[in-house]
């Protein structure tokens, strides 16, 4: 079946299924493949009769919900970072208008914030290719098979918005290395959500960096949350709900979808002098794989500025290696 026959198919089929409460999708532990994050998608993504895309193996790689015709793409990943993957459900507390708990372990709206904004867009019926990918804590599992092996599914698609990103006004235009959407594009997204939302070049890694080859503008915004994959993650209510009222009421018409040219001046950084050198072949899987588990596992215990880096990197080891 080709993309567009999919897309009639499975518009036809989603039904205003009431949006769940934001405290009771970060209420699942969300590890990847973990029990917590099946039954996670069991309530919630199945019942919007998405797309599937899996391997040949059958394992499931991204759920895609098409809502009428657009070429604007969001995207969230329904895996999120905890130190111990064996139990399903925790409490979490609302103090002071912050969603958080009190168990040393992360909150997860890295990314059921995300997740939940785009719950709330298919239920509001706004025109949009949903993506939920799988495994992006863990290297892009999802989203780069998909880069990989499913490129029709960007056909036609001109910008990849991921609701993914810590604080209050970043629209990412660079991730890693490189520059992944025009400042064209992030300041026309900037007025058409109207939050304040500046550009911001500090990206390192999201679910958009497989596109940047396949999606002319490829982008990460901030959703609300703060401190993500440590014990004091938070996600503020407040924010949350005004970008939801904002990307509900948006007039996405008013995108300047002008392509990126390419920008080298991005400063150095640790991601970059610790990647994993592409003409490497005598490492050894296993103790990549357990410098990976290591770095992922404390990189909460790092100061701010090198955790997303450290976890960048870690992310990479599993991208390459698993």
């Amino acid at each position: 079946m080709t993309v567009a026959a999919v897309m009639a198919t499975t518009t036809k089929k989603i039904k205003a299924a009431k949006v769940p409460a934001l405290q009771v999708l970060l209420s699942y532990r969300r590890a990847h493949n973990s029990l917590g994050e099946r039954q996670y998608i069991m309530d919630f993504i199945q019942p919007l009769k998405p797309h599937v895309i899996t391997t040949d193996k059958g394992e499931v790689m991204a759920f895609i919900v098409y809502v009428g015709k657009s070429n604007i793409m969001f995207t969230s990943h329904t895996d999120t970072v905890y130190m111990s993957s064996d139990v399903k459900r925790q409490v979490v507390l609302l103090k002071e208008n912050l969603y958080c708990k009190e168990d040393n372990q992360p909150l997860g709206a890295d990314d059921a914030a995300g997740n939940w904004l785009m719950f709330n867009m298919i239920h509001a019926r706004v025109p949009g290719i949903y993506a939920f990918f799988r495994g992006e804590e863990r290297g892009g599992i999802g989203s780069s098979y998909c880069a990989k092996h499913v490129p029709d599914l960007f056909q036609g698609v001109d910008c990849a918005i991921a609701l993914d990103r810590r604080g209050y006004n970043s629209i990412i235009t660079h991730q890693g290395m490189g520059r992944g959407c025009s400042d064209e594009f992030g300041l026309s997204l900037a007025r058409v959500i109207n939050l304040g939302y500046e550009l911001d070049k500090t990206g390192i890694y999201t679910d958009t960096a497989e596109f940047f080859n396949l999606v002319p503008n490829c982008t990460n915004v901030s959703v609300g949350y703060d401190r993500e994959h440590s014990k004091m993650e938070t996600l503020d209510k407040f924010h949350i709900e005004r970008l939801r009222d904002s990307l509900l009421a948006a007039d996405w018409s008013q995108l300047d979808f002008t392509p990126p040219v390419p920008d080298v001046s991005v400063k150095s950084s640790l991601f970059g002098r610790l990647s994993i050198q592409d003409d490497a072949d005598d490492t050894d899987d296993v103790v990549a794989l357990e410098v990976a588990d290591f770095v992922f596992d404390y990189c909460d215990r790092l100061p701010k500025d090198l955790r997303d880096e450290a976890l960048a990197l870690a992310q990479k080891i599993y991208k390459r290696f698993e």
